[in-house]
C-alpha cells in the first residue's frame, strides 16, 4: 500500500518545475526575439506595406538586438510599373529600454541614403494619391474624449541626423531633386529647446540649381502643456526654373517655365501671442507657357511681407506682391487676441490692368485671345475673421472701383447710368466642420441678396439650403457681356426671382424659382408676365448630369416689335408650360423629352444639341409639334415677309442633323440635314391667301421644296430646290417650277403681275381693281453659284442677267381699274374706259434677266384688237412696242393718217413698269411733219422704187436680234438709219433702231 503521507510532496515538485521552466523562457526570450525577426521580419513587413500599398516592397536586413537598437537595411518600393517610389540605405534606431519602463523616452535616430520618388500619371493624379489600397472604415475608430483630465507629459529625448536624402518630383521625361545633404535635430525635453539645422541643394534638368540653409529652434511645451513656440529661417540661394517646373506643376499646369528665383524667410510662432516673421522671394526674367496658350512673360515678380504680435495688444502683418503691371496685390491687417479666441481684420487691395491679366490668362484659356480686353481694375476688401475653438466667423465686403475704363474689342464696357462700381459683402460662419452663410449681397448691375445654410455631409458635399432673391437691370448687364459674345442680346428691362438651391449627399441639386419680371424688350419686342416658376433638379457626379426641367408662365403677355412705325397689337397667353429630362454631357444637351404646352406652340422635342466654339449643332434632333397660326403670326409679326393667321392649330415636324452654327435662317439652311414639314394655317404673301401643306428636305446644304397649296380659291404648286455652292455642268443653283389653276387675281397680285406687263403697275398703290382668274405655268433657274447668304438679302443682292426660263400666262374675265397706262391707252384710242377688256393667253421665255414674249400679246381694248412686244426686265425696265392698227377713228382724230388706214402703228414703249413713257406724241408728230414735206408714198416707205422695202430689213433685224444674232442684226438696223431716215418705219421705231444699230461688232 502507499504511503498516504507522500502525495503532497510529488505535487509540490511539479510546481517547482514548471516555476523553473518558465523562468528559463524568461531568460531565453530576449535572445529569442530578435532571432525570430531576423528572420521573419523582412517578409513581414514588404508583405504589409504591399498589401496596404499598391507597390511592390523588399527589405534585406530587418535587426533588433536585446539592448534596443533596430537597423533596418535595403528598404526598396516600387510602383506596379516597376517604377521606384521609396528608397531607404539604412534606418538605426535605438531606444534606452528601461528608461521607457520608466517613462522617459529616449531615441536615436540615423538615416543614410533616403529617396522619396513623386509622380503625376496620366490623369493628372500623384502617386501618393493613388497608391494606398482603399479598406473599409474600422467602426469605433474614431478619436474618444476622456473629459477634460490633463494628463501629464511624457519624457522626451530625441537625437536625429540624417544625410543623402532627397526627395525626386518627376513629370514625364523631367525631374526635380530637393537634395538634402546633411540635418540634424537635438530634442532633450519637449519644454526645451529643440534645435535643428541643415542644408541642401534645390535643383532641375537643365539647371545648375541653387542652394539652401535652414536653422531654427522650437520649444514644445511650457507648464505642462503643449504650446509651441520658437523660430525658423530658411535662405535660399538663386535657382534657375527651367529645372524647377515638375515642382511647379504639381499645382498649377505647365509646359514651359524659366527664369530665377530667391528667397528668404524668417517665422517666429507662439502659440499665446501668434506668428511673427519676414518673408521676400523674388522672380526675376519669369517666363512661362500653359498647356494652351502663348508664352507669357514677367520680368519682375516680388512677395514681400512682415508680421508681429504680441504678448498684450494687437499683432499686425503686412504683405505685397506684385508682378511688372500685371497686378499689385496688398494686405495690411491686424491681430486682436482674447479669452475665447482672436479676431484678425484688415484690408486687402487689387490693383491691375485687364490686357495684362488678359495675356496672362491666355496661357490657359485661348478662347481670350478672340477677345481684346483693355482697362484698369481697382479694388479693395474689408475683411474680418473670428476665430474660436472649433468655431470661424468671417465678414467680407468687397468693392470694385473704376469700371468705366474697361473696353472689349474695343467696346466700352460702361455701365449705364453713371455706375462705375460693384460691391458685394457676405457672412460666413464655420463650427466643427459645417458652415452657413447668413449673408451674402450683391449690388451693382445685378442686386443680390442670398442666405445658404449647408449641412455637412458624413461621406460627401455638404447639403445645401440656399434662399435668394435677385434683381437685374438687364439693359446694364448687357454691356459687360461683350467681354463674352460678340454680339450681345438686345434686351433690356429688369427681373426679379425669389429662390431656393438644394442639394442632397449624393450630390443632387434642386432649384425653384418664383418670379415676377417687369416688362422687357428683346429687339423690340416686349415681355410681360404675372409669375414665372422654374422647378430644375441635377445628380451630379461622372461624366454625364440627369437633369429634369419644369418651367410655368401665367399671364403671358407679348407685344411683337412694331412694324412700319406703327405700334402692334399684344398678344396673351394665360398659360405656358415647358418640361424637360436628359443629360449634360460636357457641352451637350441629350434631351430625353422636352414638351412643350400653351397657346401658341405644343409638343414634344428630343435630340441632342450641342454648343462648342463654331455655335450650336444637332444630332438627331426631332420635334413633333402644333402651332396656333394667329399667335404664332403675331409674335413673328414685321419678322415675315407676308401676314400668318388662323385660329385652328396647325402641324410641324422635323428631323435635323447637323452644324449650323448660329440660328439664323442662312446658317441653318446651309448646314443641315433632314426634313421639315409644316401645315400653313392661312398665309397672305403678295396678294396669295396660302394654305397647306410644305415639304423641305435638306441634304448637306442643299433643299428640295414641294408643297400643294390653296391659293386665292384656286390651286397653287409648287416645285423647288436651292443648291448652293459649285455646281456641275448645266446645274443651276436655284430652281423654281410654278403651277397655278384657276387663281383669283386682286390688286395685290398686281405688284407681282407688273413683272409681267406695265398695265398691272401702280394698280394696288392706286386704291385700284383687279379681276380675273390665272391660269400660269413658271420654270425659273438661276444660273450661277449661289450662297445662302446672298439669297436671305433678296433678289437685289442677285445677278439678274443669271435668271432664265419660261412660261405661260392666261388671265380669263380680266378687269382693271386704276391703272395708268391703261387709261392713257384707251384715252389714246379715244375709247370708253367703261368697254369690256380682253386678254388672249401668252407665253413668254426669260434670258439674261428679262422677260421675252414669245409672240406678240393680244390686248383687245374696248373694241380695238392692240398687241405688244417685245420684252420687260427684272429691274423693272420697259423695252416694249405697242402695235395699234390704224382704224377709223384714228383717221378722223389724225386725218394726215388716212393713207395708213387698215395699217399698224409701232408705238415704242420704254421707262420703267412704275414710270412707264409711251412715244405716241412723238410718233404723231414726226409723221405730220413728214405728210406735209413730201409726198406721202415716197415718205412713208411701203414699197415702190428701186430701194429695198424697210418694213422687210426691219422685220429681218428684229427676227435676228431675238436669235441673240445682234451684230447681224446691227447691221440691218445702221441700214434702215442711213438709206430710209425719213420713213415711217425708222420714224415709228426710231429708239429701238438706234440703240440697237451699236451692236456691230
Amino acid at each position: 500500500m502507499t504511503d498516504p503521507e507522500k502525495k503532497p510532496l510529488k505535487r509540490r515538485r511539479w510546481w517547482l518545475r514548471g516555476l523553473i521552466a518558465a523562468a528559463l523562457f524568461l531568460v531565453a526570450l530576449p535572445f529569442a526575439v530578435p532571432f525570430a525577426v531576423g528572420i521573419f521580419g523582412p517578409g513581414v513587413l514588404a508583405s504589409r506595406l504591399e498589401g496596404d500599398y499598391h507597390v511592390t516592397a523588399s527589405l534585406e536586413e530587418l535587426a533588433v538586438r536585446p539592448s534596443g537598437s533596430v537597423r533596418a537595411r535595403g528598404l526598396r518600393v516600387d510602383d506596379l510599373d516597376e517604377r521606384p517610389v521609396l528608397r531607404l540605405d539604412v534606418l538605426d534606431a535605438k531606444v534606452d529600454v528601461l528608461g521607457a519602463l520608466r517613462g522617459r523616452y529616449d531615441v536615436d535616430f540615423t538615416v543614410e541614403g533616403f529617396e522619396l520618388h513623386l509622380r503625376r500619371d496620366e490623369d493628372g493624379r500623384w502617386n501618393v494619391e493613388s497608391l494606398p489600397r482603399e479598406e473599409p472604415r474600422r467602426a469605433g475608430s474614431g478619436r474618444r474624449s476622456g473629459g477634460d483630465e490633463v494628463e501629464p507629459l511624457p519624457e522626451i529625448a530625441a537625437r536625429v541626423k540624417v544625410s543623402d536624402a532627397k526627395v525626386v518630383v518627376h513629370d514625364g521625361d523631367q525631374a526635380t531633386e530637393l537634395a538634402l545633404v546633411a540635418f540634424e535635430l537635438t530634442l532633450d525635453a519637449l519644454d526645451g529647446p529643440a534645435e535643428f539645422s541643415g542644408e541642401g541643394f534645390l535643383s532641375g534638368a537643365g539647371s545648375g540649381g541653387g542652394a539652401f540653409d535652414l536653422d531654427g529652434a522650437i520649444v514644445m511645451a511650457e507648464g505642462g502643456r503643449i504650446a509651441p513656440r520658437g523660430e525658423l529661417s530658411l535662405a535660399l540661394g538663386e535657382v534657375l526654373l527651367s529645372g524647377l517646373r515638375p515642382l511647379f506643376a504639381r499645382f498649377v499646369p505647365l509646359d514651359e517655365l524659366d527664369g530665377r528665383l530667391a528667397a528668404a524667410i524668417r517665422l517666429g510662432l507662439d502659440s499665446t501671442t501668434g506668428p511673427t516673421g519676414e518673408v521676400s522671394v523674388t522672380a526675376l526674367d519669369l517666363s512661362f507657357r500653359g498647356p494652351e496658350g502663348e508664352p507669357f512673360e514677367v520680368k519682375s515678380l516680388s512677395c514681400e511681407g512682415i508680421a508681429s504680435s504680441a504678448d498684450s495688444g494687437p499683432g499686425s502683418q503686412r504683405l505685397t506682391v506684385s508682378a511688372d503691371d500685371l497686378f499689385e496685390l496688398g494686405w495690411e491687417g491686424t491681430t486682436i487676441r482674447g479669452e475665447e479666441g482672436a479676431r484678425v481684420q484688415g484690408r486687402l487691395t487689387l490693383a491691375s490692368k485687364l490686357d495684362e491679366v488678359a495675356e496672362f490668362a491666355r496661357a490657359w484659356t485661348p478662347a481670350l485671345a478672340e477677345r481684346e480686353l483693355t482697362g484698369a481694375v481697382n479694388g479693395s476688401a474689408d475683411l474680418s475673421i473670428d476665430l474660436a475653438l472649433g468655431r470661424t466667423s468671417a465678414v467680407l465686403a468687397f468693392a470694385i472701383t473704376d469700371l468705366a475704363g474697361l473696353a472689349a474689342d474695343g467696346n466700352p464696357l460702361v455701365l449705364t447710368d453713371g455706375l462705375d462700381e460693384l460691391h458685394s459683402s457676405a457672412r460666413v460662419n464655420f463650427d466643427r466642420g459645417a458652415f452657413e452663410i447668413p449673408e451674402l449681397t450683391v449690388s451693382g448691375p445685378l442686386d443680390l441678396r442670398a442666405s445658404v445654410e449647408p449641412v455637412a455631409g458624413e461621406d460627401g458635399p455638404p447639403a445645401l439650403a440656399t434662399e435668394f432673391t435677385l434683381n437685374a437691370d438687364l439693359g446694364r448687364v448687357r454691356p459687360l457681356l461683350a467681354a463674352f459674345t460678340a454680339e450681345p442680346p438686345g434686351v433690356t428691362g429688369r427681373v426679379h426671382f425669389d429662390g431656393i438651391l438644394r442639394s442632397d449627399d449624393d450630390g443632387g441639386l434642386a432649384l425653384t424659382l418664383a418670379g415676377t419680371p417687369e416688362r422687357f424688350v428683346f429687339e423690340g419686342s416686349s415681355f410681360e408676365t404675372s409669375r414665372i416658376g422654374l422647378d430644375a433638379t441635377a445628380q451630379t457626379g461622372g461624366d454625364a448630369l440627369p437633369f429634369t426641367l419644369s418651367v410655368r408662365a401665367a399671364d403671358v403677355v407679348f407685344t411683337p416689335e412694331p412694324a412700319g412705325g406703327e405700334p402692334a397689337a399684344p398678344i396673351a397667353t394665360p398659360r405656358f408650360e415647358c418640361d424637360g429630362r436628359g443629360e449634360l454631357v460636357g457641352s451637350k444637351v441629350e434631351l430625353t423629352e422636352l414638351a412643350l404646352d400653351s397657346d401658341v406652340l405644343s409638343g414634344t422635342i428630343t435630340g441632342t444639341i450641342e454648343s462648342g466654339e463654331d455655335g450650336l449643332a444637332f444630332d438627331g434632333l426631332v420635334g413633333d409639334l402644333t402651332y396656333v397660326p394667329d399667335q404664332l403670326g403675331a409674335m413673328l409679326a414685321g419678322r415675315l415677309p407676308g401676314e400668318l393667321s388662323g385660329s385652328e392649330p396647325r402641324p410641324i415636324s422635323f428631323e435635323l442633323t447637323g452644324k449650323p452654327g448660329e440660328m439664323d435662317a442662312a446658317s441653318l439652311l446651309g448646314a443641315l440635314d433632314g426634313t421639315l414639314e409644316l401645315g400653313l394655317g392661312n398665309y397672305e404673301f403678295m396678294g396669295f391667301g396660302l394654305a397647306g401643306d410644305l415639304v423641305a428636305q435638306f441634304d448637306a446644304g442643299k433643299m428640295v421644296l414641294e408643297g400643294i397649296l390653296g391659293a386665292n380659291g384656286g390651286e397653287l404648286v409648287i416645285d423647288g430646290a436651292v443648291n448652293p455652292g459649285e455646281l456641275a455642268e448645266g446645274e443651276p443653283s436655284v430652281r423654281l417650277g410654278v403651277r397655278a389653276g384657276a387663281v383669283r387675281a386682286n390688286p395685290e397680285v398686281a405688284r407681282l403681275f407688273s413683272f409681267v406687263h406695265p398695265m398691272f403697275a401702280q394698280v394696288e398703290e392706286l386704291d385700284g381693281g383687279l379681276d380675273g382668274l390665272v391660269e400660269a405655268e413658271l420654270e425659273l433657274s438661276y444660273g450661277v453659284p449661289l450662297a445662302w447668304e446672298e439669297l436671305a438679302q433678296g433678289l437685289a443682292a442677285l445677278s439678274l442677267s443669271a435668271f432664265t426660263g419660261k412660261g405661260k400666262l392666261e388671265v380669263r374675265d380680266i378687269a382693271i381699274e386704276g391703272s395708268p397706262l391703261l387709261q392713257r391707252l384707251k384715252g389714246e384710242l379715244q375709247k370708253d374706259a367703261a368697254k369690256e377688256l380682253r386678254v388672249r393667253p401668252m407665253s413668254f421665255r426669260i434670258d439674261g434677266g428679262r422677260l421675252f414674249y414669245d409672240n406678240p400679246w393680244t390686248w383687245t381694248i374696248a373694241d380695238t384688237e392692240t398687241t405688244f412686244t417685245g420684252s420687260v426686265g427684272f429691274d423693272e425696265t420697259l423695252d416694249l412696242v405697242w402695235n395699234v392698227p390704224v382704224t377709223t377713228s384714228l383717221v378722223e382724230r389724225y386725218d394726215f393718217l388716212k393713207y395708213l388706214q387698215g395699217d399698224v402703228l409701232s408705238v415704242p414703249l420704254g421707262g420703267t413698269a412704275s414710270r412707264p413713257q409711251l412715244e405716241w406724241s412723238g410718233l404723231i408728230d414726226e409723221l405730220a411733219k413728214t405728210a406735209l414735206t413730201r409726198g406721202l408714198g415716197d415718205a412713208i416707205g411701203l414699197g415702190g422704187g428701186d430701194r429695198e422695202d424697210p418694213a422687210e430689213i426691219l422685220e429681218r433685224a428684229d427676227a435676228l436680234w431675238a436669235t441673240g444674232e445682234r451684230a447681224e442684226a446691227g447691221k440691218l438696223y445702221q441700214q434702215i438709219r442711213e438709206d430710209h431716215k425719213l420713213s415711217l418705219v425708222y420714224l415709228l421705231n426710231k429708239d429701238r433702231i438706234k440703240e440697237r444699230r451699236k451692236f456691230q461688232e
